[in-house]
């Protein structure tokens, strides 16, 4: 390296570095230099050959131009380094890339479309709704769709699309030692106990001592369960008093109704008391109207001849039976006092009871 004067005076620097070469100062010179490093712009790059000399280039703006391709041999610190990303949405404008104070970088979740990632216990159907399938492949014959344990596999189903699950069997298949099955647990419970704290709680099935499943009704005592009867005999009947009445004067007609229908059979039970003066008449009449008239504003016929064999019941105790199958809607019991102006003393009671 050596140095030269101008005219004006100026010392200009000028040097040639050999590759791998010492640097030598001409006049013994120690100082440190400068030695301003530069390059050149073009519009259109050269083609370089193996062993041509090279200078930098630089944009029209005086950016140094680099290869998009960095290869860096050791250890590189870099500082305060900006990772941009592009925004899918615009590919014109661009960001920077999110972290958390840990340095992690921050991610958004996409949903799937109608921003519907899943859907809470309980919830309702809607036609549309969205969420991921659960994909199968079709099996045939029952086979692993995974060569080693611990593998990941797939749910398998038959050509009718039912999940091959391990104890299935078809109907009517013959029973094998070892066949394996779903076991529905129980809880042996001798005191016939509530095995939960709460109304609509889960409950496992409770067993007696013996094995046997305890039903409602069931009396670990007698091992045995108890049954009832629903709309059991003794309650094929209905029992009533169908009048009471006392200090009667005459009266043209005191009418007593019930209502027949669903009943095969009835009996009325008449107890008398006419009193000193005056007399009871006691007759029964019946109505097939069913046409949704109030009963006491039905059309009847007097039947205690037809079905009883008498006229009436004047001034006694009677029994009247029906004992063949009543077909009447209504019936009544009709009451006629008559020759008591005065006194008022005319009384009755009666009893009926029907049969379904």
């Amino acid at each position: 390296m050596g140095y030269t004067s101008y005219g004006s005076g100026q010392l200009v620097w000028n040097s040639i570095q050999l590759e791998d070469g010492a640097l030598v100062l001409n006049d013994g010179n120690t100082k440190s230099f400068v030695q301003t490093v530069g390059g050149v712009y073009r519009a259109v790059l050269p083609t370089y050959t193996a062993g041509d000399a090279a200078v930098m280039h630089f944009t029209a703006d005086g950016k140094l131009m680099v290869d998009t391709e960095l290869t860096l041999d050791g250890n590189v610190i870099i500082d305060n380094v900006a990772v941009f990303a592009t925004n899918i949405a615009s590919s014109a404008t661009a960001g920077f890339a999110l972290i958390d104070a840990n340095g992690h970088v921050q991610v958004d979740v996409l949903t799937m479309p109608g921003s519907l990632t899943g859907y809470a216990e309980d919830t309702a159907h809607v036609t549309a709704d969205i969420g991921i399938q659960v994909l199968s492949k079709r099996t045939d014959s029952p086979s692993s769709s995974a060569d080693t344990d611990g593998d990941y596999a797939t749910f398998n189903t038959d050509s009718a699309g039912r999940l091959w699950v391990t104890g299935t069997y078809i109907e009517d298949s013959p029973h094998a030692s070892g066949n394996q099955g779903v076991m529905s647990l129980a809880v042996r419970n001798d005191n016939n106990t509530s095995l939960v704290g709460t109304d609509l709680d889960y409950s496992p099935l409770g067993l007696n001592s013996t094995g046997g499943l305890i039903l409602a009704g069931y009396d670990e005592v007698e091992n045995a369960t108890a049954t009832t009867e629903s709309n059991p005999i003794s309650q094929h009947h209905t029992e009533d008093t169908l009048a009471t009445a006392t200090a009667q004067t005459d009266t043209a007609g005191t009418y007593y109704y019930f209502d027949a229908d669903d009943y095969k059979n009835f009996a009325v039970q008449i107890e008398n008391t006419s009193g000193a003066a005056g007399s009871n008449v006691y007759t029964v009449e019946a109505s097939l109207q069913d046409d949704g008239t109030a009963q006491a504003s039905c059309s009847y016929f007097d039947v205690t001849n037809q079905w009883f064999g008498v006229a009436n019941v004047t001034d006694s105790n009677a029994w009247l039976e029906m004992d063949s199958v009543c077909i009447a809607k209504y019936v009544r019991v009709k009451v006629v006092r008559t020759g008591d102006a005065a006194n008022n003393d005319g009384a009755w009671t009666i009893y009926l009871k029907r049969l379904y």
